[in-house]
């Protein structure tokens, strides 16, 4: 079952929405590879899709702290924002000093183990 099922009536209200929605339908697209390969890992081997910091790192004793950050698989990790008003947030990149983070909508690369905003 797809995450997200892109139909007639999802590409009308692509060009009634505007720029936000067309942004993240093409960020969903540009990750369709990786989703399915992540759903394929999930079915074979029983991972989850969504991983608390501790299960893809459990050697990082920050990361096992963090309670309010996951990882999507083994390579997107995600901060929500959760409070009102907030619309953006320090999130920590786990890692060590040969892993680099790549920022999906500015393509900015950042380094792993620290608080990054």
């Amino acid at each position: 079952m797809p995450v997200l099922r892109v139909t007639q009536r999802t590409m009308a209200l692509r060009k009634t929405s505007g720029g936000v929605f067309r942004k993240y339908i093409d960020l969903r697209q540009s990750i369709g590879l990786y989703l399915s390969a992540l759903f394929q890992t999930a079915h074979v081997s029983g991972d989850p899709l969504v991983r608390g910091l501790f299960y893809e790192v459990p050697q990082d004793r920050t990361a096992g702290d963090i309670a309010d950050e996951y990882m999507f698989g083994s390579d997107l990790p995600e901060g929500p924002v959760i409070r009102f008003g907030q619309c953006s947030r320090a999130v920590y990149l786990p890692g060590d000093e040969m892993t680099t983070w790549t920022d999906q909508h500015e393509g900015e690369k950042d380094l792993s183990g620290r608080n990054n905003c």
